[in-house]
């Protein structure tokens, strides 16, 4: 096996495991095609596949796109986490700023993600755009002593600094 499929594996396994998916095996086909065998929550096992062609338009992550790609999903689940503990607060109109602020970031990190994972042509300025709803949000939500408000001003705050880092 060359080091440009080993790399490319551990890039899907990385992926996989951040969005919650244990690795089970690999099950290696020609030089030009790599299957990862998984199991997923809540289902059987399926299989992605990773084309490893560069000729063909796939673009293998570098250390600081794959830490992007983890921190803005890391913080869209902190944020939507907020959005809902916020929904349930004895008074949520008073946290409105701070359940809208939440599911905007929670969009743009999603967004920021794809982007990246993509190789998309506007990473920079999503990338930048990114860490400023990211910065607002955990600005508003360190004003408030919950808990999650707490969790996602910190997710907030880690995503805004790797984002100004891509940007």
């Amino acid at each position: 096996m060359n080091s440009r499929i080993t790399t490319c594996v551990l890039v899907e396994k990385d992926l996989l495991t951040t969005a919650g998916i244990q690795t089970r095996g690999i099950e290696c086909g020609s030089s030009r095609l790599v299957r990862q065998r998984t199991d997923a929550p809540n289902a059987n096992r399926h299989y992605s596949t990773l084309y490893l062609n560069r000729r063909q338009g796939i673009n293998v992550l570098n250390q600081e796109q794959l830490a992007c790609i983890r921190a803005c999903n890391e913080c869209v689940v902190a944020c939507l986490q907020c959005a809902s503990e916020c929904l349930k607060e004895s008074d949520p109109k008073a946290m409105a700023r701070c359940i809208a602020l939440a599911m905007e970031c929670a969009d743009f990190c999603r967004m920021t993600a794809s982007s990246v994972a993509m190789g998309g042509e506007h990473i920079n300025a999503v990338c930048a755009l990114c860490a400023v709803v990211c910065q607002t949000c955990a600005n508003e939500c360190a004003k408030h002593p919950m808990a999650q408000c707490q969790i996602c001003a910190d997710a907030c705050e880690k995503c805004a600094a790797v984002c100004r880092a891509m940007s």
